[in-house]
C-alpha cells in the first residue's frame, strides 16, 4: 500500500491517505460513498479526500455526482408528469 502525507500549514494534525492507483477502486470508492448518502461534489470530496488520494479526485467525484444528479432529475420528471 501507498500512503502520502499531506504537508499544510496548520494545527491539525495530518493523516497519511492511501493512494488508490487502480481506476476500478477509485470508481467504488466514489459510487459507495456518494451512494451511501447522496452528498452533493465538494461533501462527498471532502469524505473521499479524508482517506484517500488519487491524481483527478475532484474530477472524478464532480463527473459521478453531476451523472447521478442528472439521473435524479430524469427520475422525478418520468414519475411526476409522466
Amino acid at each position: 500500500m501507498n500512503f502520502i502525507h499531506c504537508l499544510v500549514n496548520s494545527s491539525k494534525p495530518v493523516t497519511p491517505r492511501l493512494v488508490v492507483e487502480d481506476v476500478e477502486k477509485q470508481r467504488r470508492i466514489v459510487t459507495n460513498t456518494h451512494d451511501l448518502s447522496h452528498f452533493r461534489v465538494h461533501r462527498t470530496n471532502d469524505t473521499v479526500s479524508r482517506k484517500y488520494y488519487w491524481p483527478g479526485l475532484f474530477k472524478d467525484v464532480k463527473r459521478y455526482v453531476s451523472f447521478f444528479r442528472s439521473l435524479s432529475i430524469v427520475h422525478t420528471y418520468i414519475h411526476t408528469y409522466i
